[in-house]
Parts: C-alpha cells; sequence; structure tokens
C-alpha cells in the first residue's frame, strides 16, 4: 500500500448525504473486519456482512452505542513492548506517545488520543493524518489502531455537533483528522488489504 492507493481508495464518493451516517456505516465495515478477524476467515462471508448491516442499522436507530476506550487504553498499558505502528519490538522505556489528532491541529494529551510507539515512527508521521501516514509507510493498521482512530473521531464530532452535517458542508470545517480518511472503511478493497495482511 502506498499513498497512491491512499488517493485511490478514498476517491469514492460517500454513500449517504449526512457526515453522521457515513461515519456509522465507515464503523459498521469496521465491526465487519473485526467479526471477520475474529472468526479466523480469510475473506468477508455472508455472515460478514450481516454483521455490519445489523451494526449498522442498530446504531443508526440509538439501539447500539459506539463506547468509550477503556479496552483499548487497558491494551496500550498491557502492550508496552512493541510499537503499534510499525509492530517492532521496542523496550517500554524506547516507546514514545504520539497523538492521534496531532496537537497542532487541535488534539489533546487525553489517553484517549495518545498510542505508543517507536521514536522512527513517531517522528516520521509528524503532524501527518494517521491514515494517510500509515498507508504512505506500507502498513498495516492494527485492528485496535483503527477503532481508536475512529472512536477518536466519534468523540470530537459528537462534542462539536457535526453528526447532522451535510457530507459536503463538512468539508468547510476545520478538523483534526481527514474528512476523507473516512471513506477508506466504507472500501472493501481497502478492507479486503488489511484482512489478508492481518491473517
Amino acid at each position: 500500500m502506498d499513498i497512491s492507493s491512499y488517493t485511490e481508495w478514498t476517491s469514492i464518493p460517500p454513500k449517504y448525504e449526512t457526515f453522521g451516517e457515513n461515519f456509522l456505516w465507515a464503523y459498521s465495515c469496521l465491526q465487519m473486519l473485526g467479526a471477520t478477524i475474529y472468526m479466523k476467515e480469510d475473506k468477508f462471508t455472508p455472515k460478514s456482512y450481516m454483521v455490519r448491516a445489523k451494526a449498522f442499522k442498530a446504531y443508526k436507530e440509538g439501539k447500539w452505542k459506539i463506547g468509550d476506550m477503556y479496552e483499548i487504553n487497558r491494551m496500550k498499558v498491557r502492550t508496552n513492548d512493541t510499537c503499534w505502528y510499525c509492530r517492532s519490538k521496542v523496550s517500554s522505556k524506547e516507546l514514545t506517545a504520539d497523538h492521534v489528532f496531532p496537537r497542532v491541529v487541535g488534539g489533546t494529551n487525553n489517553m484517549e488520543n495518545i498510542i505508543y510507539v517507536c521514536k522512527t515512527c513517531n517522528s516520521s508521521k509528524g503532524k501527518k493524518d494517521l491514515m494517510e501516514w500509515l498507508i504512505s509507510q506500507d502498513y498495516v493498521p492494527e485492528y485496535l489502531v483503527l477503532e481508536q482512530y475512529l472512536k477518536e473521531i466519534y468523540s470530537y464530532s459528537i462534542k462539536n455537533g457535526l453528526m447532522s452535517l451535510n457530507w459536503n458542508d463538512i468539508g468547510n470545517v476545520a478538523l483534526p483528522f481527514n474528512l476523507q480518511s473516512i471513506l477508506l472503511f466504507q472500501n472493501s478493497t481497502f478492507l479486503k488489504e488489511v484482512l489478508r495482511r492481518t491473517l
């Protein structure tokens, strides 16, 4: 995967009219990916697509809620000898805190916005959008990194009243994330590539 793939994968049109619906569809696609990985399937199956459809309906109707990052934060503490980006083994003393949303674009120092990575990845990523940078490095994102990224977008969007905005209008809003990255999660080619490299 490279940066040209990022441009190609995010050039698809949004599926829905509002930012919120597109986000919930992206998050449901992530749920489908997670379920397929959990089932140890090497490709998306009818059961995978049923998970996505059920999740999207439940999130839209408010029957399911997107949870907080408690479990992800627990994993960050437990996994203290590996860079979450390049997956290289690094002593816990060598890990550095990277901001999912860079502070220069409004990211916070809260644990929810922190991922522990090696110094090389941290300096290379800098203030770039996480998804765009990961693809440019040819890194396959860990499922938990993808989940943290989307949950951080969700938290920011709820706090700033973005969910009901029209997709075209939100492009005029200054955001701490690349809006087009949400379209990655709606792209089956990207999801299949992550699945292929995960298993």
